[in-house]
């Protein structure tokens, strides 16, 4: 994936992604701004597009002019997604753990659901009135709302100890290796190196 974007970003296809880092620019203005023909995105895209909208942030076409796809697969039964889910969660060290908990019912019941969707996000639980409520934020002919809604197999990330080490360690290697400090016959070797050494020294 890195060597592809290193490919799209050296021929212009793509916007650097140090000059992202270095103007401060976030992925959702290039949409916006129209230098994005799509857009790799989580249950939150909706929301954005509203927000976007209501703020005056996109250029030359508005909410309706967009819509909602899922990655293309040759058999749509075996059709999977991957991805790390937005939670809600207790830390350990709470001092108020039983309102901690009967906040995070009402977030996974119907009430919050509705909240959720008004906003543009996909709740953990979509009835009939939370598709309804969705409807009104993907606004074409109900293709992009199918899509945003069907029935799929969905595997969370791989949660673990050293998941923030390694997130961090992500951001710092891809970096390099798209700012040309890491050859590409030396990318495996050097991830591996990484990884070995967050295990050993957490």
């Amino acid at each position: 994936m890195l060597q592809i974007k290193k490919e799209l970003e050296s021929c212009g296809a793509m916007i650097p992604l140090t000059d992202m880092k270095v103007t401060g620019t976030h992925y959702s203005n290039l949409f916006y701004n129209g230098n994005l023909g799509m857009l790799i995105i989580g249950e939150w895209f909706p929301g954005q597009m509203t927000t976007g909208e209501r703020d005056g942030l996109l250029n030359g076409f508005t909410a309706s002019d967009y819509g909602i796809a899922r990655l293309p697969d040759d058999d749509p039964t075996t059709y999977t997604t991957q991805g790390a889910s937005t939670n809600n969660h207790i830390t350990s060290y709470s001092t108020k753990k039983d309102a901690a908990y009967e906040f995070i019912s009402w977030m996974a019941g119907p009430e919050a659901a509705a909240i959720a969707a008004g906003l543009g996000v996909l709740p953990a639980v979509v009835t009939d009135e939370v598709r309804d409520i969705l409807s009104e934020s993907i606004p074409d002919d109900g293709t992009s709302l199918n899509y945003f809604l069907e029935d799929r197999d969905i595997y969370t990330a791989n949660f673990s100890p050293y998941g923030s080490a390694v997130e961090s360690m992500i951001d710092t290697f891809q970096e390099n290796y798209l700012l040309g400090n890491i050859p590409d016959d030396q990318v495996n070797a050097q991830f591996q190196a990484n990884l070995e050494q967050i295990v050993r020294t957490n």
